[in-house]
């Protein structure tokens, strides 16, 4: 049988394994413990990085939609053609369609009222087998942007 200083010296043993242990398990927890708040720290911060840049977009975003508040684009056009025409409304507003369509959608304040202008006087037109000539007798450039027109038979200037 074992003596009690056997046991005695057992039992410190165990008691010295069970310090040790749980030594090595605090050092190893304590470790573990400043690595998650490492982990916690830079999530916090990647997290704060994105709300930055979230309310960043968020007012670059709010910036562009108030400028294109501002911006005013043209709706429409309303081609007026004066009477008496040698040519039906209908036929010279479809020969100088693709000139009426190109202003729809262009900021207002961009639109250089010349270059509109000569875009649409003495124009050439083609309606049927003749040509005619356009002669711009109003221009509104707006929202709604008019142009009235008289439309005349072309005449070809020869020299003599």
């Amino acid at each position: 049988m074992e003596s009690r200083t056997d046991i005695a010296r057992r039992l410190a043993a165990l008691a010295a394994a069970a310090l040790v242990g749980a030594a090595v398990m605090n050092a190893h927890t304590a470790a573990e413990h400043d690595q998650l708040r490492l982990s916690l720290t830079k999530a916090r911060q990647q997290s704060d990085a994105w709300k930055a840049e979230a309310q960043n977009l968020q007012r670059q975003l709010a910036a562009i939609n108030e400028r294109q508040a501002k911006t005013l684009y043209v709706r429409s056009v309303r081609l007026d053609i004066v009477e008496p025409s040698p040519v039906s409304s209908l036929d010279a507003r479809l020969a100088l369609r693709p000139e009426t369509e190109a202003l729809v959608g262009q900021p207002v304040s961009l639109l250089n009222p010349d270059l509109v202008f000569r875009l649409f006087d003495r124009r050439m037109i083609s309606v049927g087998h003749q040509l005619y000539q356009t002669h711009v007798l109003t221009l509104v450039i707006a929202l709604q942007t008019l142009i009235q027109i008289r439309v005349g038979r072309w005449t070809a200037i020869t020299p003599r």
